[in-house]
């Protein structure tokens, strides 16, 4: 009895042969023109015994993305590419970087917040233990130089100094970071001193460095934060927050700019003003009870105030007073000489000729209304006497 039928088993049916051209799926990477150094630190560290393959594989792809100039410097590359290049997962990855960090062959920057909701890059450094085996920094050459340097002092060659990026300290010195984010001496670090018209901004409660990231954010709209904070300080000093008054005046499509231009020259001319009635009232209670004559023979009396002047026209004897812009042109020609002191003041011996003829025209015409009224009175006084006799 036959328990598997080749119709059951499917025996007599051929499988399909798959054929799959997998080399159309490649891709090939793109080149890629490594140091001799670099390619001898990746061939070490498939080779150093003592630690896991994950952990050989992933020391391997750190000493190829180092920099052969300054190895103990930071590998500045994520840690997803860092899984690709090396087929590991985030979580295998980060297993083999423990095993590392616990051997000492690299050490990691804690991840702390920073300001303004943003977080610190963890980089990875290679340590000098890690150097050393990989072959990228030795010590042999090290000493080689120091004893050249130490023959040549003997000799008595002057020592040549050092330069001056050798003073300060490298990143081979580093330590992690702490909580505080307390930058190192050798950082660069921002400048410590505002701008004038913004260090009133330090009362209002906020740092050095935020205005400072202000002024970046204002920069990045198209603004100035100095001619945001001018045209709207009487607002922003009254701000509960003034942080997040200037983030939405930032925002906005207003031309801060042209609004300071407007209030500098506002300012200007107030200051201009201000100014001249000073130096209009400084010349007129100077010459204060004091008497002028110009070219024309006009007469001008400066009052015992110094506040006002008046004036006295020769031709037609009419006295006016000068106010506004007429008093300080006065001054200014007053200041620079145009009028001639008069000792005592004479009164124009007559008016004009055509005051005359009007003063005569109406002395005739009273005389005429005085003849008409008188003969008038008389008629009615003769009117009223008949009357009277005609009734007797």
């Amino acid at each position: 009895m036959t328990f598997a039928q080749r119709s059951v088993a499917g025996e007599d049916v051929a499988r399909p042969q798959k054929h799959l051209n997998q080399t159309d799926a490649l891709i090939a990477p793109a080149p890629k023109r490594l140091k001799r150094k670099t390619i001898e630190a990746v061939e070490r560290a498939t080779r150093i015994v003592g630690i896991g393959r994950s952990a050989r594989s992933a020391l391997a792809a750190l000493a190829r993305t180092a920099n052969n100039d300054d190895p103990t410097g930071k590998i500045f590359k994520h840690r997803e590419t860092l899984c690709a290049e090396t087929g590991m997962s985030p979580a295998t990855w980060y297993r083999a970087q423990r095993e590392l960090l616990d051997l000492g062959l690299i050490t990691v920057d804690v991840q702390v917040r920073k300001r303004f909701g943003r977080f610190a890059g963890a980089y990875i450094y290679l340590t000098e233990k890690a150097t050393e085996m990989l072959g990228l920094s030795s010590r042999k050459e090290e000493e080689t130089r120091g004893t050249g340097e130490d023959e040549t002092a003997q000799l008595g060659e002057p020592a040549v100094p050092p330069p001056s990026s050798m003073a300060q300290p490298s990143l081979k010195t580093r330590v992690l970071f702490t909580e505080d984010r307390v930058p190192y001496s050798f950082q660069k670090r921002q400048q410590d001193r505002l701008p004038q018209d913004l260090t009133r901004l330090r009362g209002l409660g906020l740092e050095v460095n935020l205005i400072f990231w202000l002024m970046r954010k204002a920069k990045e709209q198209g603004h100035f934060l100095s001619d945001v904070v001018s045209a709207t300080w009487e607002s922003l000093a009254k701000a509960r927050v003034p942080k997040a008054y200037l983030l939405a005046l930032l925002t906005a499509r207003t031309d801060f700019s042209a609004i300071c231009k407007a209030k500098a020259l506002k300012e200007d001319k107030a200051r201009v003003q201000v100014q001249d009635r000073d130096f209009v009232r400084s010349i007129l209670a100077g010459a204060a009870r004091q008497c002028f004559v110009d070219q024309k023979g006009n007469h001008f009396e400066v009052e015992s105030d110094g506040s006002s002047v008046l004036v006295t026209e020769v031709r037609s004897a009419v006295t006016s007073r000068l106010v506004g812009t007429s008093l300080a042109e006065f001054a200014k020609r007053l200041h620079a000489g145009a009028y001639q002191k008069a000792e005592v003041y004479a009164a124009p011996q007559r008016a004009s000729d055509r005051l005359e003829k009007r003063g005569k025209e109406a002395a005739s015409t009273l005389l005429a209304l005085r003849a008409m009224l008188r003969d008038r009175s008389s008629a009615n006084a003769a009117n009223t006497t008949t009357n009277a006799h005609a009734m007797a």
